[in-house]
């Protein structure tokens, strides 16, 4: 157990994790607004030697070299990468401080949000409308600017529901076509509602073996019995080596 866990700016915990915090730390302080500066961020850890933090501040060397009782850092933001990071992990490992992150954080709420805008835009719905005339999503050209794992998701989600999606590949160094690589795409053939009107499923012609980017036919491989989850379909293509060959 920790002795002193400082959240020192907003890390939108719901009330019940907020509760939950005092089973891991003595002392639990969580400041509500960002801090303005480096030496805020210090004031604000002092003796602590837990801290939460979000995507907002930057913890650097200097932060975490005049925070002498630190052993913990949480990241409450995704963490893919060290260099992409606002943590100096490196120098905080030399303190022999844990830094943990949490992969994927997020992304899913990203993807609702921006197809919630973009369907706005598209029909005016409480927003000035793009064009003269709604426009569907289906058949509709998109680029995507940054593909990290919320990018990569949303560009998923809109092939699904028919759009024609490019992006800027900074590892190929050239403007990608989604199913460019691998060759399996989608093509929707019918969308159909059910009697309430509050669901919709697509029939779709896939092109190519696997409608999924792990190498599996459908996204929906796995299959929960018995109270446990497991693979319930075939590897079509290995994504290592069609994605990184």
């Amino acid at each position: 157990m920790f002795q002193k866990l400082v959240a020192i700016e907003p890390v939108s915990l719901i009330p019940s994790a907020e509760e939950a915090l005092h089973q891991y730390a003595r002392e639990v302080v969580l400041f509500r607004d960002v801090p303005a500066d480096a030496d805020e961020i210090v004031r604000r850890i002092g003796d602590a030697d837990a801290v939460l933090l979000s995507y907002t501040s930057r913890m650097g060397r200097d932060v975490i070299a005049r925070c002498p009782d630190l052993r913990y850092i949480g990241m409450c933001c995704s963490l893919y990468s060290e260099k992409s990071a606002n943590v100096d992990i490196a120098f905080a490992r030399e303190k022999g401080i844990r830094v943990l992150g949490i992969r994927d954080y997020g992304d899913r709420g990203v993807v609702e949000y921006v197809l919630h805008e973009l369907t706005g835009l598209l029909h005016g719905f409480g927003m000035p409308m793009l064009r003269d005339e709604p426009v569907e999503i289906f058949g509709l050209r998109v680029g995507v600017v940054g593909l990290g794992v919320s990018g990569r998701m949303i560009a998923d989600a809109l092939a699904f529901l028919g759009a024609d999606i490019s992006y800027y590949s900074r590892s190929r160094k050239c403007l990608w076509h989604k199913g460019g690589t691998s060759g399996h795409v989608q093509k929707v053939k019918s969308i159909r509602l059910d009697c309430d009107g509050d669901a919709v499923v697509l029939l779709i012609e896939q092109i190519g073996g696997a409608a999924c980017h792990e190498g599996y036919r459908s996204c929906f491989s796995r299959e929960l019995r018995d109270g446990k989850v497991s693979r319930c379909s075939e590897l079509v293509f290995d994504p290592k080596e069609v994605y990184n060959g």
